[in-house]
């Protein structure tokens, strides 16, 4: 980005296709001019994401689903406040559960229903 940007692209332009703030990249470009390639490297590699995080929780995917398919009806917020109460502790917060269904197109209530019936355990029938 700071190379395409010192070769004369727009900072808006570059933003949008790279998805960072303007104030993320200003920030870059002034720790490029003041200390080199190697400290925007670092910091851009700094925070851990997804399973590297140090808040990453693994059976909450699991738990997250479990809850849709039992109860698409709830929504983030009740589907964290269930999360606490099963697991006895903090698991996720209402905004990580949002982002999470929103990452598995699960966010509105019509995508849950029709995910919880592709779930559901098909009643045999009596012979």
């Amino acid at each position: 980005m700071i190379q395409r940007h010192k070769g004369g692209e727009s900072v808006v332009s570059l933003c949008k296709e790279y998805g960072v703030s303007r104030n993320i990249l200003y920030r870059w470009l002034n720790r490029y001019e003041e200390t080199g390639q190697e400290s925007i490297e670092a910091l851009a590699s700094r925070r851990p994401r997804g399973e590297e995080h140090y808040r990453y929780v693994p059976e909450a995917p699991g738990l997250i689903l479990n809850l849709v398919t039992a109860h698409p009806k709830y929504g983030n917020i009740e589907i964290s406040r269930v999360l606490e109460e099963t697991a006895g502790r903090h698991i996720l917060g209402p905004t990580a559960v949002h982002n999470f269904l929103h990452s598995m197109q699960l966010s509105t209530y019509e995508q849950r229903v029709a995910y919880a019936r592709t779930q559901a355990v098909p009643i045999p029938k009596a012979a």
